[in-house]
Order: C-alpha cells, then structure tokens, then sequence
C-alpha cells in the first residue's frame, strides 16, 4: 500500500510540475535540470583542476583570440572615451608577420555577440570567463530549442524539455564542448532560423528569420554556409510536396520569398560577411585538390553503430549520439505511415548526407569531406523527439516489441563490427533496453514522463564519462590546467624578446615557439597558426618548398639564414642548450627563465612548509629542474631594416626558371616582382635568375634491414628502418636535403606476405613464411587486415653527421588536413666543419615514394656578400600607427623597397603625398618602386571590401526598419478596422 501511495505521490508531484502550463515554470525547470545536468557533464574538469581550453586549438587559438579580442574591444573604448574618436584597428604587425584582424579573428571572435562581452574580462580571468561562456552558449541553445518547440506549437512540456536537454548536450556539444568554442553557436542559431521559416510559412512577420540569419552570418561565416544549406534543404523538403496539391506556382513564390529575406539578413551582417567571404575564397586551402571517393574506408561504416549510441566522432567529424528517448522516438516516427513525412524526409536526408563523402564536401565548402553539419542532425533527432513525446507513451505490445527489437538489432550491429564492439556500446545499449521498460500509459504517466527525462540525463552524464574519465577516451587530460594559465600570457619568449626590441618593427623566430604568443605580447613573428592564412605567404613558401605542410600553420623559415633575414628577423628564441642547427649570424644575448616566478614561489612554499630559512643545494637543484623553462635569445648581426631596397628586380619567368634553393640566392642581388603593376618595376635594372648549381653528389645505403630503395622508392617492411645519403660536404655552407614529388602509401603485415614484390621488394615475407606462423599470429594478422585503415601521417627523421635533427611531418592526399604538396626541403643547419652525411629514419612500415631526391650545399659567402648592398638604401625615421606606417628614403638611383609586411590588397602607398602602385615583392611582401632622391613614404591600410560591406548593412538594416514599420501600421489598420466592425 506504500509504495502505491510513493508512486502516486510521485507522479503527481511530476505532474505538478508543468501543471499550470505556465512557460516561466518550464524555464525553471528546464534552468535546474540544466545545471544538473550540467555538473554531471563537467564534474571530470572540475575533480582534475582542468580548464575547458582544449590544449591544442583551444589554447592556440580559440582562448588567445578572446584575450585579443577583449584588449582589442578596450582599446576601441580607450581611445574613444579620451580622444573622442572611434578607432577600429584593422592590420596587426603582430599577426604572425601581419595580417588583417576581421580576417584571421572573424572565424573565431569577431562578430560572435557573446565574444562581445570579453570586453568586460580582465586578460588574466578570461579562462574563467571561456569556460562560462561555453555554458552559457549551450544553455542558449537549449532555450532556442524551447522556443521553437513552443512555436511549432507542441504541447507536451515533458517532451520539450527533454528534447531541450537532450539538445543542449547532444553528442555534437559534449564532443565540443571544451575542444571547438566556435563550434557551439550554431546550436542556438539554427532553432531560431527554423523557426522563422514556419513565421514565415504561416504569413506571420518574417523579422525572426532576417535577424536570425544575419546573426548567423556575423557569427561565423564557416558555419553560416552550412546554415545556408540547412535552410535549402529544410525549404525543399518543406515545399516541394505541397506543389501537387497548391501547384508549383505557389511553391516557387514561396521559395523566393524565403531567399529575399535570405538576402536582407545577410546584407544586414554585409559589414562582416563581405570581408569574410573575400578572406574565406582568396585562402589556400580553397584551392587544394582533395583526394575524391565515393564511399568513406571501411572503418567509417563499421563505426557507425558506435558513433550512433556514443559522443565518439569519426575522423571526418560525423558526432551522433542518440539517447534512449531520441532513438525510440525515430524508430516510432518511422513506424507511423502517414504521419510526420516532413521528419522522415529529412531524417532520410540526413542519411545520406552521413553516408556519401560528397554530401561532406558539398557541406564543407567543397573542400576535404567533413560532417561538421551534424549539429542540424542534433536538431532533427532532439525535435522528432519532442515533437513524438505522446506515442513514447501507448504502452501496448506492439510498441514494445518494436523497440526492444530495435534495440535488439543494434545490439546485433554493434556484435557484428568489431569497432563498435566494446564496453561502452553495451552500457548505453543497456539503458536503452532500460528506458524501453518505462514507457506506458495510465494512471502513472506523468512519473513515467519524468523518469525518462532523468534517463535521459543520465545518459548524457554516462556518455560524458566515457569521453572524458581517465578510465575511459580520458579527454579530460588534453585540456590545460588551470594553474598557471595567466602567467603563460605575460612569460614567454615573445613578450622577453619584446623587452630587448628598440625597432620599429622587431619580429623573431625560434623553434618549438608558443604558438600565437606573439599576438598577445605585441611583436611580429614568423610563426602562424589560424584557420584562414595570406595566399601570397602559402604561394611564397610552396614555391621555396618549405618544410610544413600545412598552409595554415607554420613555425618560420626552418632556420635557412637567408630566408630569416629577408624576412626581416632580428631575433631567435630556443631552448638553452638547443644550439644544433642554429641559423648563420645569431649571437646570444641572455638567458632567461620563463618560469621564474613559478620557480621563486615553489622555492618559497618549500621553505615555509619546512620551517627554514635556507633550503640546502638538493633542494633548491630540485625544485629549479622542475619549475625553470630557460630560453636564450639570440640576435641577427645581419638583421636587414624593415623597408630595404634591392637594385635589380627578377620577373616571373626567370622566377620559374630556378629552383627552391636558387630562388632562395636570387633574392640576395634582386627582388623578385610579379603579378599587380608588376610593370611599375620594368624600367628598374633587371637582376640575373641564379644558374649555380648548389647539389651534392651522394650515394644511398641501408642502415637496418627491412629497407630498400629502388626506383624512388623506399620499402620499409619492419616496423621503422633506416636509411643514410653520404656525401662530402663543404666548410661553411647550410646543408639541404630536398624531397621532391614525395609521397607515403602504409602496408599492414597481411599485404608483406600477400602483396608481392611491391611492398617487399626483397623477397623477406612469403606464402611459406606465413605457413610457419602460429594460428594465433596468423589470426592477429588478419584481424589487423580487417581493421586496416590508411594511415594518413607520418614524420620522417632527418639526421645529419653535425648532430641536427629534424622531422617532416607528412599528410597524404586522403587526409583531412593536408595541402597536397609533396616538394620539400629540410634545413639541416649551417657548419664550419664539413659534414658527411644524413641518416634518415622513416617511423613506419609503407612505401616512401620520392620523384627526385637531392642534397644541396648553399654556400654562406653568398650570403654575407649580399648583405651590405641590401642595407645600404633602407627606409628610416620608421613612425608607426593604427594601420599607419611612415618613413624616409633616400636612393643614389631607382630601386626597388621591399617592406617586410603581408601583401594585401588593402594597402595604399603615398610617396611624398601622392599615390603610388603597391607592387608584390620577393613573392609575399609589399614593394615601392622608389625614383632616385629623398621621398617620404607612407603606408595606410583598410581591410577590403569592408566600405562595400558597410554600406550593404546600411541598406539592410534600412530595409529591416522600414518592413518592422509597414507591419506595425498594418497591424495597426488591422486593429482600427476591428474595432469598426466590433462597434
């Protein structure tokens, strides 16, 4: 008799609960079950001391840009309140070598209305402020959610709230919730779009759609694209079927209807979409000939089942995740003939968005195939399941049957592939046959109702555990400490070199540099590491074939001597110690530990925790080997003035006519110029293309067994072999080994035996071989064949006989990330003593196909002769302001200036007042043709296409007000005729 009366005291609190169907009462709720949830999801980060700055792009990137972005913000604010004027910034030298702010930071801050509010933020608590802005963000997405269950008019307030939070910590958030912040918008953005699609469908105001579109569209222009593709979807999924019955007329005026007030919202973000777009198109990347398939590898389907019941995602981005309630709630949507064909066409889309690498492409801006659109998946499944709520609940037999056997058949599915067969599969399959158990209709309803959203809950809880518990995915480890992460802002090399820089315009270099330091100290520096990047820098270093492969990311100029210095580089920053490889003409100027307020307080702890007032040499030799991060700084004694001149220009087709290294010398004795007003330079003296040939004699010989070289080929069976190109090098010279038309195909141990004489050319494996093997050993090795996926990296060791080492970190064509280029060289660093030879060590067993490999011996006398004549005519009196840069110049005869600054369209050149042609010098820089005499030069920027975009939100937003009025008098009429026909 208790526990009648418990169960029913139970279900009628939950009934209570939405009982007087008063929204503000759903939001309390929903705000509660949201912390909870909440707390559960994020407690691994809070027990382990770890932020929710992922420690790769999250620190790089995302987190350094909001301590940007929010300096930026206060700067404007400064500069306003005490000068009167606004001031927007757009080139920050600081960028890398420079690069424009809306640019490179509209992908990750500018423009998001949330990012606003770093503005309010100290520099030093921003990563407490990121990660509340991550919560904020999903809470948002879940009142979205709510917002347009309720517009749809759905009824059940148990169903939409577990819909909200099934939504707001879908697979695609917990997956990205302390990895990709940027990732995380669309969540709220696209209910609200949806939405204002039906408004407009039913001819209510369309003022929700416009505005959610140019909100969208400010946010971030990546994802705006996949919005933009959402919404022609959803439209003709929408429409297309009502044309049999209203005509394809009305359809069609419909259709257009829905893109004009596309167009407004978007014209209304013209200010930042325009800009954007010309970023986005003009970037690298866009132009890379991705590997085509028509069906993802093996392994991507065999996953499916996994990344269906899991916040796993695959490697092309493909994040499920269904709980219980969303997975029975399409299994019953598609079990309804005649009921819900919007849903069902639209799940059936999605479908085969998820199967065909073309969809991921065609959604990822035709590039690499990537399923990033999956946050729309989210969407559908957590409506279907809101909008389904009611037939969860029949409680007869049939129902039951058909979900238990839906989840039986998964079970089946994940027993059938080996790589969704594990523990964590089984537990969230278990509590889908747990929740099949609770639905039932009746007198305990309403309990029942809400046991399946604590369910829910529960299972989002359980699916963060796996991913993020050290037991399990162990996530949690690559996010930073919090610990320390305001000091790192203020100790590091770029704000040390930034104490010893007197120039203009001081920029450095170094190895295993902080990436994006620079941005915060305030210095230039040759490492770049965001997601969009100057196609001349990317056309630059492809053509001088430098050694990463990625456009988008890069350290410097692989400590070549001549590169660093027409680069402009007065300073390098390493390791103490690590002087292998150091570049030509850098001399040390201190020593300094980063860490030395880390290393003074741990000294000071330990002192206080002992009680004595000296800590003995142990303990001190202790705590500083832990504590300390030493760097040296060194100094370019051949550093070149920011604006030098050559006396002789080189074009484009002697320009073609080198090769990597030869370019690299020309640039020496002239400038190279092409492309816009290349012919300003034509009356300059014209330079001489490099003919000297600077190549090696060598010869290849095996150091391991398991590796040939044939043909071009390497063929490594072992696990890693290792190679060694002899030779008799030069005194004084850098050493380069260059890799051109280089490739990796991987081989598992199943192909040695199988696959003839191309994957072992020596005949090392055999039928026989396999013969003599165990059946357990033969059984692993099949198992690994069945499993196999191409491995799409790898890094080959380079080793030369002076003690420098350095790897090339190579994609191949199938992998998401890579440039397509396959020409590279490896810097293996300048000596006095001659050097002898290179061994190469290759980490894995596969094929490494190079069309011509070579050794090269570049001669530093070249080098320090051509100094004096670069320095001899120099911009001087260099004065520096927002997006302003001014100085004199005084030349014996025409030259050619090159200013170590980013080419952009955005530049305007004055000499002595009047508008002269910027030109394209040494492939990525600014260049002026200076006349003979003493000129006074100014440099001013202004990001391009921004005037456009400014006047095209003007008019938007004129439109917008102006169609806000005409319903307001519309509605206004409306009521007085009312009012008539009452009286």
């Amino acid at each position: 008799m208790m526990k009648k009366q418990l169960i029913a005291a139970c279900g009628a609190a939950a009934a209570g609960l939405f009982a007087s169907g008063s929204k503000r009462r759903y939001y309390a709720v929903f705000t509660a079950l949201f912390m909870l949830t909440a707390l559960l999801v994020l407690s691994w980060f809070l027990f382990t001391g770890r932020s929710l700055i992922y420690e790769s792009d999250g620190w790089s990137q995302y987190y350094k840009a909001h301590v940007y972005y929010g300096r930026y913000l206060r700067q404007i604010l400064r500069t306003l309140f005490s000068e009167g004027r606004l001031v927007l910034p757009a080139w920050d030298p600081a960028i890398g070598e420079g690069a424009d702010v809306l640019g490179t930071l509209h992908y990750y801050v500018m423009g998001d209305p949330i990012a606003l509010l770093t503005v309010l933020v100290p520099s030093g608590l921003m990563h407490l402020w990121y990660g509340f802005s991550i919560l904020l963000r999903l809470y948002l997405a879940g009142l979205s959610f709510s917002a347009l269950c309720f517009g749809m008019k759905l009824k059940n307030s148990f169903g939409i709230l577990t819909g909200a939070l099934a939504y707001s910590f879908s697979a695609w958030a917990i997956r990205n919730v302390a990895r990709h912040i940027v990732f995380l918008p669309p969540l709220i953005i696209l209910p609200l779009i949806i939405l204002g699609i039906e408004k407009i469908l039913r001819k209510e105001r369309p003022d929700l759609y416009a505005a959610a579109i140019a909100l969208a569209a400010v946010t971030n222009f990546y994802f705006f694209y996949m919005i933009a593709v959402m919404v022609v979807i959803y439209a003709l999924c929408r429409l297309v079927p009502e044309g049999r019955e209203e005509g394809f007329g009305a359809v069609i005026r419909r259709l257009f209807l829905l893109l004009g007030y596309s167009l407004l919202g978007a014209s209304i973000a013209g200010v930042v979409v325009l800009p954007a777009l010309r970023t986005f198109l003009q970037d690298s990347r866009m132009t890379i000939d991705y590997a085509e398939r028509l069906f993802y590898p093996r392994n991507y389907y065999a996953t499916l089942p996994y990344v269906l019941l899991t916040a796993w995602n695959t490697g092309n981005y493909l994040c499920i995740g269904l709980t219980a309630p969303a997975f029975f709630a399409c299994v019953e949507l598609w079990g309804r003939r005649g009921e819900g064909k919007l849903l069902k066409r639209l799940l059936a889309v999605c479908a085969v968005f998820i199967l065909l690498p073309v969809c991921g492409k065609l959604m990822n801006g035709f590039s690499y195939a990537a399923n990033r659109w999956c946050f729309g998946l989210a969407l559908l499944a957590c409506f279907i399941l809101a909008s389904g709520w009611e037939s969860l609940f029949e409680g007869d037999r049939r129902q039951k049957r058909r979900l238990t056997g839906a989840a039986a058949m998964l079970f089946a599915i994940c027993l059938l592939f080996e790589k969704s067969r594990n523990m964590t599969s089984f537990v969230m399959l278990g509590l889908m046959f747990l929740a099949v158990s609770l639905p039932g209709s009746g007198p305990k309803k309403e309990l029942r109702q809400a046991l399946l959203c604590l369910l829910t809950v529960f299972s989002i809880a359980m699916m963060s555990m796996f991913l993020y518990s050290p037991a399990e995915r162990d996530l949690v480890s690559m996010s930073v400490d919090r610990e320390g992460i305001p000091e790192t802002l203020t100790c590091s090399e770029a704000t040390e070199v930034k104490k010893l820089a007197g120039e203009a315009f001081p920029r450095y270099t170094g190895r295993k540099l902080e990436e994006n330091i620079n941005m915060i100290a305030g210095i230039s520096s040759t490492q770049y590491y965001w997601s969009l990047s100057n196609p001349a820098v990317s056309a630059f270093r492809a053509d001088l074939e430098m050694r990463e492969i990625q456009y988008q990311k890069y350290e410097g100029y692989d400590d070549r001597t001549a590169l660093i210095t027409l680069s402009g580089t007065q300073y390098y920053a390493a390791a103490e110690g690590d002087t292998a490889g150091l570049p030509y003409g850098f001399k040390k100027v201190k020593t300094v530990d980063l860490h030395r307020k880390l290393t003074a307080d741990s000294l000071k702890a330990l002192k206080a925790e002992l009680g004595e007032e000296d800590l003995s040499e142990a303990q001190e030799q202790r705590i500083r080997n832990a504590a300390e991060q030493k760097i040296t700084i060194y100094r370019n004694e051949y550093a070149l003035p920011f604006g030098f001149c050559c006396g002789a220009v080189i074009d484009g087709e002697q320009w073609r006519q080198m090769n990597a290294v030869q370019k690299q010398q020309a640039m020496l004795t002239a400038a190279y110029v092409e492309g816009e007003h290349a012919e300003e330079a034509a009356a300059l003296p014209k330079g001489r293309a490099v003919t000297a040939d600077y190549s090696l004699p060598f010869e290849v010989r095996m150091k391991s067994g398991g590796v040939t070289f044939r043909d071009g080929r390497f063929a490594v069976t072992g696990s890693k072999g290792t190679a060694a190109l002899s030779f008799e090098g030069p005194e004084d010279a850098e050493i380069y080994v260059e890799l051109k038309g280089f490739g990796y195909t991987s081989v598992c141990r199943y192909d040695l035996y199988f696959g003839g004489s191309n994957v072992d050319p020596d005949n090392l494996y055999n039928r026989a071989d396999w013969g003599l093997l165990s059946k357990e050993e033969q059984t692993e090795i099949r198992r690994e064949k069945r499993l196999w996926s191409e491995k799409e990296d790898v890094s080959p060791e380079f080793r030369s006989s002076a003690g420098t080492v350095k790897k090339l970190y190579f994609l191949t064509d199938g992998a998401l990330y890579t440039s397509g280029r396959r020409d590279f060289i490896i810097n293996l660093r300048c000596a006095k003593e001659k050097q002898t030879g290179v061994t190469i060590t290759f980490p894995a067993r596969g094929i490494y196909e190079v069309e011509e490999l070579k050794v090269y011996a570049v001669p530093l006398e070249e080098y320090r002769q051509a100094i004096p004549a670069l320095r001899q005519t120099a911009l001087e009196h260099v004065e520096t302001g927002v997006d302003v840069v001014r100085g004199t110049v005084s030349a014996d005869q025409p030259k050619l200036m090159c200013l170590t600054i980013p080419y952009s369209e955005g530049w305007k050149a004055f000499m002595d007042g009047a508008e002269v042609p910027v030109l394209t010098a040494n492939g990525r820089y600014l260049g002026l043709v200076i006349p003979a005499g003493q000129h006074r030069v100014e440099l001013r920027y202004h990001t391009p296409w921004l005037t456009a975009g400014a006047l095209l939100s003007l008019a938007g937003i004129l439109v917008f007000a102006g169609m806000g009025l005409l319903h307001r008098r519309r509605g206004q009429k409306k009521q007085d005729r009312d009012k008539n026909t009452g009286s």
